[in-house]
């Protein structure tokens, strides 16, 4: 079992060097899609999004101090209620499946913290959605407490997932 850190970041303390572990995370989540955590991303965007990360600390793995596992929470606000949007939930391949915490994987404990995150600041529930071919994240959602509310009629749509907390 490796070593972990969970943290919430606050996106501005994404350094270059980190940026690019993330970007290498976005390219395992989309192939191709040539996505970038830019500096000008992270100025835009860091009022309304909150970023999440596990960091490698086993020094033995040659990886200590190396973003692994991300997931970012977009806040909405209404007239009526305040709810997240997880997006771009993704571990490293050759850290999927290892434990951390609660003997869970790295991505459920991600997902977990956020969730403990979004009911400390009051939001009343969270929304994910996946293409309905990613049938390893239809578990891992179903696995940590999301309820399918919106299936996708082909694989052109997305599947919507809610938890209300």
């Amino acid at each position: 079992m490796g070593v972990y850190v969970m943290k919430k970041y606050s996106i501005s303390e994404i350094q270059i060097e980190q940026s690019q572990e993330v970007d290498y995370l976005y390219e395992q989540l989309s192939p191709g899609k040539n996505r970038h955590l830019s500096q000008e991303n992270i100025s835009n965007f860091q009022s309304h999004f909150k970023f999440f990360g596990a960091k490698e600390l086993d020094e033995s793995l040659g990886n200590a101090g190396k973003i692994v596992s991300i997931a970012t929470l977009a806040l909405v606000y209404t007239g009526e209620k305040c709810f997240g949007q997880v997006h771009e939930v993704v571990t490293d391949e050759h850290h999927r499946g290892k434990q951390f915490g609660r003997s869970m994987s790295l991505a459920e404990e991600v997902m977990l913290y956020i969730a403990d995150y979004a009911k400390k600041i009051g939001l009343a529930y969270l929304e994910i959605t996946s293409k309905p071919s990613r049938e390893v994240a239809d578990k891992l959602y179903r696995k940590v407490g999301y309820k399918l509310v919106a299936q996708a009629v082909d694989d052109t749509g997305v599947n919507l997932y809610s938890l209300y907390l």
